[in-house]
């Protein structure tokens, strides 16, 4: 959601009060599908060769990362 003119929102973020979790609009949307499947979890390339994925787990499908 557009949260950009929300002061209050950007004070909470700013102090720490609050943490935000981006998620790109595909996964997102794979998620709520996968939820309403009742599939606990999937794996996603988003991010994968970016400064956002060091350090984390990387798996491969079909030869692709």
């Amino acid at each position: 959601s557009y949260v950009g003119e929300n002061a209050l929102f950007e004070q909470q973020l700013l102090s720490g009060e609050i943490d935000v979790e981006l998620t790109p609009q595909g996964t997102l949307a794979e998620k709520m599908r996968a939820g309403g499947a009742g599939i606990p979890a999937f794996y996603t390339a988003t991010g994968y060769g970016t400064p956002v994925a060091e350090g984390k787990d990387v798996k491969e499908f079909n030869g692709r990362p």
